[in-house]
Order: C-alpha cells, then sequence, then structure tokens
C-alpha cells in the first residue's frame, strides 16, 4: 500500500515539472511571434455587392406577394396585429378550400344524376343472359310478357324485373308522357314525369329496379311478386290513357 503511495506521488511531481516546464517554452514562443494588423479593403461593398455569387437575396413568388397583400389588406381592415392577421388569413384560405371540395362534389352529384358519369357506375349484365342491347335500342317491337315469361321460368327474377320496366318505358313512351332514349337515366324520366298523375308510382317503379338490377340485389318468388304487382298496376293505368 505504501509503494502504491509513492508511485502516485512521484507521478504527481513528474508532471507538476514537466508542465510548468512546457508553460514557459510555449509563453517564450508566444513573446516571441510579432502582432499581425489586417485592414479591410475601402472596396469590400463593391466586391460583395456587384458579385452575383454573394446575392442571397430572393424575389418572393407570386403567391407569397398575394398572401403578404392579403395580411396587409386584413391588418388594415380589422386594425389588428400581424399575427392575428396571419390566423384570420389561414382561416380564410381554409374556408376557400373547403367551399371549393363542397362545389367538386355537388357538380360530381349532378353529372352522375345527369348521366354523364354513369358509365363509371353502370352493372354489367350478367352472363348468358338475352342480349340487352338490341332490346334496349328499339324496345318498341319487343314482347316483353314473353321475355318475363322466359326469366321466370327461369326463376331469374332480377332479369325479369329489368324486363318489367323497359316495358313500363314502352307504355309510357306509347302514350306520349316520355320520350324514350336509350342514353336518358331514370332521373330523366322522372323528370319528364313530374307534373303527371304518373309520377309517384313511376318513382317508386323505378326505385325497385335501381336496387334490384343496378344493385345487384337477388330476390325470391315473394319479393318478384310483390315488386311486379308494383309494375302490373301501373301499366294497367297506363293503357287506359
Amino acid at each position: 500500500m505504501k509503494n502504491k503511495t509513492l508511485l502516485f506521488l512521484l507521478i504527481l511531481m513528474v508532471n507538476f515539472f514537466t508542465s510548468d516546464l512546457y508553460a514557459q517554452n510555449t509563453f517564450g514562443k508566444i513573446d516571441s511571434v510579432p502582432a499581425q494588423v489586417r485592414t479591410i479593403d475601402k472596396n469590400y461593398k463593391e466586391k460583395y455587392l456587384n458579385n452575383p455569387n454573394f446575392n442571397y437575396s430572393r424575389s418572393p413568388s407570386f403567391l407569397t406577394r398575394i398572401r403578404q397583400w392579403m395580411i396587409s389588406k386584413i391588418i388594415e381592415f380589422f386594425n389588428t396585429s400581424d399575427v392575428d392577421a396571419a390566423k384570420i388569413f389561414r382561416t380564410i384560405k381554409i374556408t376557400f378550400y373547403v367551399i371549393i371540395l363542397l362545389g367538386v362534389i355537388y357538380i360530381l352529384i349532378k353529372l352522375f344524376l345527369n348521366k354523364e358519369m354513369r358509365w363509371i357506375f353502370k352493372k354489367n349484365p350478367d352472363s348468358g343472359q338475352t342480349e340487352f342491347k338490341s332490346i334496349v335500342e328499339d324496345i318498341s317491337e319487343v314482347d316483353f310478357k314473353e321475355l318475363i315469361d322466359k326469366a321466370i321460368s327461369y326463376e331469374n327474377y332480377r332479369l325479369a324485373i329489368r324486363y318489367y320496366y323497359l316495358w313500363l318505358l314502352k307504355g309510357l313512351d306509347k302514350a306520349s308522357l316520355i320520350q324514350y332514349d336509350v342514353e336518358k337515366t331514370n332521373y330523366d324520366y322522372q323528370e319528364e314525369l313530374s307534373h303527371s298523375t304518373f309520377s309517384e308510382d313511376f318513382k317508386r317503379a323505378s326505385y325497385y329496379y335501381s336496387y334490384i338490377w343496378y344493385g345487384e340485389f337477388l330476390i325470391g318468388e315473394k319479393e318478384f311478386s310483390t315488386t311486379s304487382a308494383v309494375y302490373d298496376k301501373l301499366l294497367k293505368q297506363i293503357r287506359n290513357v
């Protein structure tokens, strides 16, 4: 233990004398170094101002200038601080974006209801069924009663409702209550019948058709019997016009 203590004291003494000697030598070297005076060039401004490499200024963008102009007008109008004016501007901007979003949603809904976007949502008929294209394009010469009976025999009640709806359009067109067009939608026909006594019944029939056919809702014999009664009643009324 004593040997370790003596060794520790010896190391401290060596460090003390060597560090003191180093300090003396360093101090002498610093004294021997002459002072150097640096001066600033009189034309330093021109040197930096005329050099594009030292031009860090950037002109604000068009949108930034509009933002700054609007904030300045808000400050003038409300007599408020820059911070409060920035908050008001942020609220106005968010409100503006919300209005645009609602406008786009409104336009999309209008386009969908007026058939321009119908092809996006249109369902393809089941494979193996009667070719709809020729039937839809010329419904005046189609025997829908025969087609409905055939669909019922195969228990394809969705297809039977499809034929019922086309049969209804045929009757309305023949009675000059609507003008049939393959490009028209249910909404178009409802508009044509808006002032007719058949308006509400047709809306109900259209609802059943859209729900069953385009909604691909499978129905059984019981549901078909209830739905077909609506079409039969309306077809009978149209014949008496």
